[in-house]
Formats: C-alpha cells, sequence, structure tokens
C-alpha cells in the first residue's frame, strides 16, 4: 500500500488511508515496547542487552519457538551470523 506519492493521496479511499495510519501507529507502538522492554531486560540481567538478543526475546514464543515462520528464518541467519563473527574474534 505505501508508499504513496503526494499527488496520489487525494485519489485514495478513507479506508486505505485510515489503514495506513493504523499500520503507522502500531509500528510505533512496537518501536516504543521494543524500547521498554529492552531498558526492563537491561535492568533485570544487569548489563547491556543486544540488538540480536533483544530480537531473540521478542520474537519467541512462551516456550520458545519462533513466533512466526519468517522470525525464525531470521533468527537462523543471524545465528549463523553470530557464529560467524565469534569465529573471526
Amino acid at each position: 500500500m505505501l508508499p504513496i506519492n503526494y499527488e496520489s493521496w487525494h485519489q485514495i479511499p478513507d479506508s486505505n488511508k485510515n489503514q495506513a495510519l493504523d499500520n503507522i501507529k502500531e509500528r510505533f507502538a512496537l518501536e516504543v515496547s521494543d524500547t521498554y522492554v529492552k531498558k526492563a531486560l537491561e535492568h533485570s540481567f544487569g548489563k547491556k542487552v543486544g540488538r540480536l538478543q533483544l530480537f531473540d526475546i521478542t520474537h519467541r514464543k512462551k516456550y520458545g519457538s519462533p513466533m512466526t515462520s519468517e522470525a525464525g528464518e531470521i533468527m537462523e541467519k543471524l545465528k549463523d551470523r553470530k557464529a560467524e563473527y565469534e569465529a573471526i574474534a
């Protein structure tokens, strides 16, 4: 649905505009909540939480499986990259 240029915005039905606005609000809410989650985790762990660890924690179900297949694929890629990085370091 997005991006939309200025000229075409007036031709889009209001229902689509409202849906786009809801998507933006939802995305912003997730970013804000992730920030609070990160701060809470850092407080409870007593150390900094990296982006990979934060992604892993926030994209798993209660019993440890990934929330979506896409999240699982991303986690596998990140796991491989982390292993490569640790091998180099």
